[in-house]
Order: C-alpha cells, then structure tokens, then sequence
C-alpha cells in the first residue's frame, strides 16, 4: 500500500511503502535521515531543555560547540570563562569556581588555570581539597 504524506522535517511530499513491520511513523517522514533531524533537540523526546544541572554544573545546549558532549550541551562556565577571555579555552584549561559554588557562573567568580596540575596546587596552597 502507498502511503502520500508530506514529510514532518523537511517539507517534501513522498510516497512510502508500508508493509506489515514498519512502524506507524514510517508515513510521517520522507527518509530515515529527515525522521532522525526530528529527534534533535527539543524534537528529542528526553528533551532536558536548553539549560540542565549535571554534578551542579550548568549546561547549556550548543551541539555545534566543539565541547559539547554526546547530548550536545556544553559546560556553561567554560563558555562563559572563554568568553571572558575573547578566545576558546585551551585542551587542557581548566576553570575553577572561586567561592566553589559550581552553578555561580559570573565571570568574576571564574579562574582559568592552564592545567589541572596548576588547579590542584591551587587547592593545595588554598587548603580547599
């Protein structure tokens, strides 16, 4: 049987075959290309939102960032400590919460140590491990 719809991504219209196993959304999508963009983002069905807590940090949504993880959300105190700085953080950089609240994202309260090794002698001479 064909099935006439207009594709819920990009717009097309298409007919598809829908035999016994394929499932229902089959007819909503032109390709499976345009049925997995729907699933980006806030298409996604475990959607969190554009800003989420992990550990107490914040994270911020920017799949396109070159940090950002699998899920696509980036550290937002990296961000903000980077543009702070008017450049992308190093590898390696790392960026510590002066008064150790880690969702206290203002650009005062950011230090941006060039090593972890750097961040921990901090700790160390701060007593603050």
């Amino acid at each position: 049987m064909d099935v006439k719809g207009i594709c819920a991504t990009c717009g097309q219209s298409f007919e598809n075959y829908r035999g016994p196993k394929k499932r229902a959304a089959a007819g909503t999508f032109c390709s499976l290309k345009c049925m997995n963009a729907s699933h980006i983002g806030k298409g996604n069905p475990n959607w969190k939102g554009e800003r989420v807590e992990g550990h107490g940090y914040i994270k911020v949504y920017r799949p396109e960032h070159r940090e950002a993880d699998e899920e696509g959300y980036v550290s937002e105190h990296r961000l903000v400590a980077a543009l702070a700085l008017g450049r992308d953080l190093l590898p390696g950089e790392v960026v510590h919460h002066n008064n150790g609240e880690r969702d206290d994202n203002r650009p005062e309260n950011l230090t941006v140590f060039a090593s972890q090794s750097e961040h921990m002698a901090h700790h160390m001479r701060e007593r603050t491990i």
